[in-house]
């Protein structure tokens, strides 16, 4: 057993049968959620380049803002690739 990551699972086809196991919700957890597509730790702008940051933080908010007011395209998102690996829900 290891804590797998989705895109270190060669699209699901590996040489063995696998299954995953969440990690257990333990006692402090109060939604009963596990694990499934988290948020970035930091985001962070490159440094030496000639853009204005205004700019690129506009870039940003467009590409975060693509789903408009139907929040479940960017869910829909997250899960639709590994749902293709993983066996069940």
């Amino acid at each position: 057993m290891w804590p797998a990551v989705t895109w270190g699972l060669n699209n699901g086809d590996l040489p063995f049968e696998f299954a995953f196991v969440p990690f257990p919700t333990g006692p402090s957890n109060t939604s009963g959620n596990t694990w499934m597509g988290g948020w970035e730790a930091a985001l962070s702008f490159p440094s030496g380049i000639d853009w204005d940051p205004a700019d690129i933080l506009m870039v940003i908010e467009e590409l975060w803002s693509f789903a408009g007011d139907d929040i479940d395209l960017m869910i829909d998102d997250v899960l639709a690739w590994p749902r293709t690996i993983f066996l069940t829900e």
